[in-house]
């Protein structure tokens, strides 16, 4: 009748971990959108791994056979740290009394290396229709750039001037302004040719 205290307290020791759960817990609640961060504190002497659950005392929040959602398996110890995803079937409601426990493994829930403290998991806030609306809005006006005008005012006519910029001046050839100086030339040879015919 003796073996038996001594055989469970010796079981108890075998178990008996220093991982401590930091997040979540009565400050650090969850949400029931996304992932959410898990973080704990450990030593050499613990596990090197640990499955993760979920639980709370109220069976109708978490309707599985042992009261525990797996959230992950194999955690390696020595991080410090991980993520879960939301099971296949979503997070829990909204609500108070959940507990993160760290266990042996998925195949052994019943053996707890560690609980966090009762937190609460609460609704993700939802963005307003208002501000949606705005965002739509804003995202699918175009933006017209600025354009400056390349063309200008050009004189077409004696005393008639255009402001279109695709109007524009017949260009001046060399040949429509050679006559007056060729006349002004021919002149003042002629000139000289008399003077010659004068002198001599």
């Amino acid at each position: 009748m003796m073996f038996s205290p001594l055989a469970a307290l010796a079981v108890f020791v075998a178990c008996a971990s220093a991982i401590t759960i930091t997040s979540p817990g009565a400050s650090q609640s969850w949400t029931n959108n996304g992932e959410q961060t898990i973080t704990w504190t450990a030593v050499q002497t613990d596990p090197q791994n640990f499955a993760i659950t979920l639980t709370n005392t109220n069976t109708t929040l978490i309707p599985t056979v042992d009261n525990n959602q797996v959230l992950k398996a194999l955690v390696d110890t020595s991080t410090g740290t991980t993520t879960v995803s939301p099971p296949a079937s979503g997070w829990p409601s909204p609500g108070g009394s959940y507990r993160v426990n760290f266990c042996n493994s998925t195949e052994d829930l019943s053996t707890i290396y560690a609980q966090s403290d009762p937190f609460n998991i609460v609704a993700a806030a939802v963005q307003s229709d208002s501000s949606t609306a705005t965002s739509q809005t804003l995202a699918s006006t175009p933006t017209t750039p600025a354009t400056t005008p390349t063309g200008s005012a050009t004189v077409t006519d004696a005393g008639d001037a255009s402001g279109s910029g695709s109007s524009s001046a017949p260009a001046s050839t060399g040949s429509s302004a050679a006559p007056p100086a060729l006349g002004i030339h021919t002149g003042f040879v002629s000139v000289l040719v008399v003077l010659g015919a004068f002198l001599a």
